[in-house]
């Protein structure tokens, strides 16, 4: 997992994120750190808000969604109309993108700006290996999307077929499976490998939590 550790883009003494224009600074920063983006499938980047306090939407619209939407641009995943809306300069990167360390303040107002959008995002406080380990989606998916999500996170990769098998009492079949988990994709909520005509999908957490479910305690 490729971090990027917001705290070094700001002054000692600031620790709230506000503003579209430092939101773009900050974005054409980040892309320019990221890593060669030629793997076989997309490159997982870690954005860490460790050491930030809190945030507004217009700076989290400028950075954040705006790498979520520069990854969905390359798998042609983003509507013209986000594009239109997006007043940073987008462009197609093969990426996905988590959250790291954000508070309880900045964890809502992420939330609020993607499921505004009908889009969502992961988020944890720690990473194991290229996944985060215990992770919560903030903003909006649906339940169908959701159900496949969650199920994905026992594979170390998986196909559609996979989770027929592990579901297969319900009435739902291996092309409904494929087609939940293009919308799954399509949010960049995982990531994936082509081989010929068939789909691989690596999972970017090891579980995964809908935002303000109450998880019970060990």
């Amino acid at each position: 997992m490729f971090v990027i550790q917001l705290r070094k883009y700001f002054q000692p003494n600031l620790v709230v994120a506000a503003g579209a224009t430092l939101g773009g600074e900050h974005f054409e920063r980040m892309v320019s750190e990221l890593p060669p983006l030629n793997a076989p499938s997309e490159v997982p980047v870690a954005i860490d808000f460790e050491g930030i306090e809190d945030a507004t939407s217009s700076y989290l619209k400028a950075t954040l969604l705006a790498l979520h939407q520069s990854g969905r641009l390359h798998a042609k995943a983003l509507p013209a109309h986000e594009l239109q809306e997006q007043s940073t300069q987008l462009q197609p990167l093969n990426i996905t993108v988590v959250v790291l360390n954000a508070t309880a303040a900045v964890s809502d107002c992420i939330h609020e700006v993607f499921a505004r959008r009908g889009l969502a995002v992961l988020s944890g406080t720690r990473l194991n290996g290229e996944r985060l380990e215990d992770a919560v989606l903030l903003g909006e998916l649906e339940p169908a999307a959701m159900e496949a999500l969650t199920l994905s996170c026992q594979f170390p990769e998986f196909q559609a077929a996979d989770l027929h098998g592990v579901q297969s009492t319900k009435p739902i079949t291996v092309t409904g499976w494929n087609n939940r988990m293009a919308e799954v994709h399509g949010q960049r909520l995982v990531r994936r490998r082509t081989e010929g005509r068939t789909h691989r999908f690596i999972p970017l957490a090891n579980k995964v939590h809908a935002h303000g479910e109450v998880l019970s305690r060990k």
